[in-house]
């Protein structure tokens, strides 16, 4: 009786070590970034910016099991958006970019504590086709 007792136990104790081992290797992250990696515009042309969330996971501590990606916009959910230099272009809460003078930008999207940048190069007016890439 106490042998089947102390099996019961024992298996019990194990299960209970396995299902917390298989919990806590289940790993999920989120990483951001923009839709590209530069982006092309032309003065007071208007250009929306895309961040990107890939979330990936793995549900448990198996080699054999491929981490699961999803792709989504991200761009609604960007708490902090900043131009560098500031003088000449902004953008808007909902990532619209605009500037007013020609020149290099580099903007930085914020979610979290995640953050991203892309350049935007902008054109005079007449200066060529500045489509997107």
């Amino acid at each position: 009786m106490r042998s089947t007792l102390f099996r019961a136990a024992s298996l019990l104790c194990a299960a209970a070590l396995l299902l917390a081992l298989s919990i806590g290797c289940a790993k999920e992250e989120l990483l951001v970034r923009f839709e590209q990696g530069e982006y092309s515009a032309t003065v007071g042309e208007p250009v929306q910016l895309e961040l990107i969330g890939i979330e990936t996971s793995t549900p448990g501590c198996s080699f054999k099991e491929a981490p699961e990606a999803e792709i989504s916009d991200r761009t609604s959910t960007v708490e902090k958006w900043k131009v560098d230099p500031s003088e000449g272009a902004s953008v808007s809460s909902s990532g619209v970019f605009t500037a007013d003078e020609p020149g290099e930008y580099t903007v930085s999207a914020t979610v979290g504590d995640l953050s991203h940048i892309a350049t935007v190069k902008v054109a005079s007016e007449g200066e060529g086709d500045a489509q997107t890439p």
